[in-house]
C-alpha cells in the first residue's frame, strides 16, 4: 500500500486550504469588532494552527500514527458507512468514510477537515475566555499558543473531535444558548465515542 496513497493531493484538497484561510480570516473578524488584543491572538492562533497541519501531515507520513490507519482501513476495508457504525476505532472510521467516499477527500483534505473542527474548539476557548475577562487582555491567554497543544489538535483521529466536542458544549453552557437536541446528542456522541477509544486500544 506504500505511501503513495497518502501522498495525493487533489485540487478540491488546495481548495480546501483556501477554505480553511478565508474562515481564519473571517472568525478574527468577528473577534476584531470587539477586540483587537482577541483578534491579533486568534490570528495567530489560526495561522500556527494551519502550519501545525502540515507538519504534523509530513510527520505522519514517515512515523507510526493512528490517522494512517484510519485512512487506509476506509479507503480499502469499509464498502458502506453502515459498517463502521460503533464506538472506538469504529467510531473515527464512522466521522471519515463519507469524507473519503463520498467527498472524496485525499488524506491530506481530511487532515485539513480534522483540523478545522480543532480550529473551532480554539475559537470557543476564545469566546469563553472574553466573557470571563470581558474582552480584556490577560497573559493567561498565551496558553493557548502553546505548540503541543495545536499538534495534537490537528490531526486525524480522536484528539481534534474531543478538542471540538468538549469546547463547543462548555461554550454553550457558558452563554445558556439554548443546544439542539441533535447537536447536542451529535457532540456528546464525538465526546464519549472518543472517549471509549482512550479504553479500547
Amino acid at each position: 500500500m506504500g505511501n503513495s496513497l497518502l501522498q495525493e493531493k487533489t485540487i478540491l484538497d488546495f481548495c480546501l486550504v483556501l477554505i480553511y484561510i478565508l474562515s481564519v480570516l473571517w472568525l478574527s473578524e468577528k473577534i476584531k469588532a470587539k477586540s483587537y488584543a482577541y483578534y491579533y491572538l486568534f490570528l495567530m492562533i489560526g495561522i500556527e494552527h494551519l502550519l501545525f497541519t502540515y507538519v504534523y501531515y509530513a510527520y505522519s507520513l514517515s512515523n507510526v500514527v493512528d490517522s494512517t490507519g484510519y485512512y487506509r482501513n476506509v479507503y480499502y476495508i469499509y464498502h458502506s458507512w453502515s459498517e463502521t457504525v460503533g464506538l472506538g476505532t469504529a467510531f473515527i472510521n464512522f466521522t471519515l468514510y463519507p469524507l473519503v467516499h463520498f467527498f472524496r477527500l485525499s488524506y491530506f483534505g481530511c487532515f485539513f477537515v480534522y483540523s478545522f473542527l480543532g480550529l473551532l474548539g480554539f475559537y470557543y476557548l476564545i469566546s469563553i475566555a472574553a466573557g470571563i475577562y470581558n474582552f480584556q487582555w490577560t497573559k493567561l491567554l498565551l496558553v493557548l499558543l502553546l505548540p503541543n497543544l495545536h499538534f495534537w489538535t490537528v490531526g486525524l483521529g480522536k484528539d481534534s473531535l474531543i478538542f471540538f466536542a468538549i469546547c463547543k458544549i462548555i461554550y454553550n453552557v457558558f452563554y445558556s444558548k439554548k443546544i439542539l437536541p441533535g447537536f447536542f446528542l451529535f457532540s456528546y456522541w464525538f465526546v464519549f465515542g472518543s472517549i471509549f477509544l482512550l479504553f479500547s486500544l
